[in-house]
């Protein structure tokens, strides 16, 4: 996005994807960037068809937003990968591999979408 866009136009998109997470999010999930263009939330007490369901809640509510760039709509997606403790992954850094690999899915099949670790 930053290379194609710039900078301004790559922070708004993630100021709009923060904002869609915080009010997809209930107070006890701690929601925080990852990497440069990757949020992680933690969901406690959810199993993975809860955090399949908010994840799709997001994917929903950013893919219905546009971005304005020059007089132009952008049109922004979002890929989600989801993994659950314990059903999914007994330690953290297993659970953080999971979740990287259904991420990994889900832009192989084409982006905009939730794929659940199996």
């Amino acid at each position: 996005m930053q290379r194609s866009f710039g900078a301004i136009t790559a922070d708004s998109v993630l100021k709009l994807v923060g904002s869609v997470i915080k009010s997809a999010v209930r107070d006890v999930d701690i929601a925080a960037r990852y990497s440069a263009g990757e949020f992680a939330i933690i969901l406690p007490e959810t199993n993975a068809q809860g955090a399949a369901i908010v994840a799709e809640r997001i994917r929903s509510r950013v893919a219905n937003h546009d971005i304005t760039h020059n007089w132009h709509n952008l049109k922004v997606s979002t890929s989600v990968g989801v993994a659950a403790f314990p059903s999914h992954a007994r330690e953290h850094d297993e659970l953080i591999h999971r979740t990287i690999q259904a991420l990994e899915a889900a832009f192989q099949k084409g982006g905009n979408q939730v794929v659940t670790s199996v």
